[in-house]
């Protein structure tokens, strides 16, 4: 089962890369082709700030998402309300 799960998650990996190549080599060669040719800078700088952008979305968490690992577990007043249940439950009759 481990080898079949490399296998989908090398494929990917691969794929993803491949997509990726292309879409950077493309917008390289249409901004180098109105901006001044190969020789020039600006068609490498534009897929820089479109990799960097697409970076920074891409890695951004999105608060309130009930399944996001970067939501707090327990809201403040939930807390409070289970602490209070607590102090005011009789301990010593509960069944054991």
């Amino acid at each position: 089962m481990a080898g079949t799960v490399g296998a989908i998650f090398n494929g990917a990996l691969q794929f993803g890369s491949a997509i990726g190549l292309a879409v950077a080599s493309s917008i390289e060669t249409s901004v180098e082709a109105t901006h001044g040719g190969s020789h020039e800078y600006q068609g490498r700088a534009a897929v820089f700030w479109f990799l960097l952008t697409a970076a920074f979305i891409l890695s951004q968490p999105e608060h309130g998402d009930s399944g996001h690992p970067t939501r707090r577990s327990t809201d403040s007043d939930e807390k409070l309300n289970d602490a209070n249940m607590v102090e005011g439950a009789d301990l010593p009759n509960l069944p054991v």
